[in-house]
């Protein structure tokens, strides 16, 4: 997995392949007029995301914490509205994208200290 994640557009396909997972495991998706470019993702979309990230686990929060985090974010962003009680139960994909894409970067310079990306044998792929 460092192999892909340290390639040049290794961000790209790593945010990609995990939006590409939380959108699969959201039986229904959510728009909204005021945002009409933005995907929104349901609970057990977050669910997902929340059981793949093992966030219990490494960050002590449950579910429903990990949610209203998101929502929060998705609030301070302007992607969603406090006042509107038909976006309570969803969550911004960019939201999620961007929660990726720092996840990847600071697993990014982790694992380079381990492992340096010009020491990986790229003809073993």
């Amino acid at each position: 997995m460092w192999r892909a994640m340290s390639a040049p557009d290794g961000l790209q396909r790593f945010t990609s392949w995990i939006c590409a997972l939380v959108l699969e495991s959201s039986p229904e998706r959510g728009s909204f007029p005021r945002h009409r470019k933005q995907q929104y993702v349901g609970r057990d979309a977050v669910a997902a995301l929340h059981q793949l990230l093992r966030v219990r686990h490494t960050q002590s929060l449950d579910l429903q914490a990990f949610f209203d985090l998101l929502q929060r974010c998705g609030e301070e962003r302007g992607l969603l509205e406090l006042s509107n009680e038909a976006q309570d139960d969803w969550v911004p994909l960019e939201v999620i994208k961007d929660l990726v894409a720092c996840l990847y970067a600071s697993s990014a310079k982790l694992l380079a200290d381990i492992c340096p990306p010009d020491e990986l044998n790229w003809q073993e792929l």
